[in-house]
């Protein structure tokens, strides 16, 4: 499998913050695989 694109994504709430890691192979099709949650605080 060929990977075209790499990806990472991150999503920031209140309370946390989730990072999302994917890629997109030759066929175009779209797999996230894997993320991980942080606590959103000052520390």
């Amino acid at each position: 499998m060929m990977i075209l694109k790499q990806v990472a994504g991150i999503d920031v709430a209140q309370k946390e913050l989730v990072v999302s890691l994917g890629h997109m192979n030759q066929e175009l099709t779209i797999e996230l695989f894997d993320y991980k949650v942080f606590a959103n605080s000052q520390k």
